[in-house]
């Protein structure tokens, strides 16, 4: 169920998410890489670039949302075990950029359970979504 995309940091090693897309254009990813390199927050813009491309689709053609564990940050962040976050992450063309997006702005958003149960494997414990504030984006 889950793909795998591989995204460029122009630095060894190469970091990795797990993604999924639900229909008909909602994109769910989430870091796999427990070293700290490539968060996704820094490199967005690559991986909606990378999922683009593997499903023959215009990057615009989706909505992209960052599922954020503790995995990705080898249980080094604010998360504590079974906590996550999940962001839209707003893209804009931007043709100054080497990716030709740019990320506009992160909205949180409710995660839906199935989102959580198809992402278990990357929520070490009891799934807890962190909230920092009210919800600014829907997942459908």
């Amino acid at each position: 169920m889950l793909k795998t995309a591989q995204y460029n940091t122009r630095s060894p090693p190469v970091p990795a998410v797990a993604y999924h897309i639900y229909d008909p254009n909602l994109c769910v990813f989430s870091g796999m890489d427990e070293s700290c390199h490539g968060s996704t927050i820094n490199w967005a813009e690559e991986i909606a670039v990378e999922i683009a491309r593997l499903e023959n689709r215009q990057v615009g053609s989706l909505r992209y949302f960052d599922l954020r564990t503790r995995t990705q940050y080898n249980g080094f962040s604010h998360h504590r075990a079974g906590d996550f976050t999940f962001d839209e992450v707003v893209l804009t063309l931007d043709s100054r950029k080497l990716s030709g997006i740019r990320v506009d702005v992160w909205r949180i958003a409710e995660c839906p359970s199935r989102v959580v149960g198809d992402f278990s494997c990357f929520i070490d414990g009891e799934p807890r979504q962190i909230k920092f504030r009210e919800w600014e984006s829907v997942f459908r």
